[in-house]
């Protein structure tokens, strides 16, 4: 959502080791509070994994709340962020 991104040229993935792939690193980590739910007579069913999927779109609705502009393609880098500012501000 922040950095992770597969890159393509017009007939191959570019993003070919994990050398150049970007991944977010612990220290640019938001901080996690966690909600432990005490379910005592129930299976265990899952870790969030559901939760995953909508967190770039709920990102990406909080800033448009924000900041009035939609930011449509992941990863939401400083520069992908900048453009769509500055593009609101160009009025494109």
């Amino acid at each position: 959502m922040l950095k992770e991104e597969v890159t393509f040229n017009k007939t191959n993935v570019t993003s070919l080791d994990w050398n150049s792939y970007p991944i977010l690193r612990f220290e640019e980590c938001p901080e996690v509070i966690p909600i432990v739910v005490q379910r005592v007579n129930e299976k265990s069913t899952g870790a969030g994994e559901e939760v995953m999927a909508a967190a770039a779109a709920a990102f990406a609705n909080a800033f448009f709340d924000a900041a009035g502009v939609r930011l449509r393609g992941y990863p939401f880098t400083r520069k992908r962020v900048l453009a769509a500012l500055t593009s609101r501000r160009a009025g494109i």
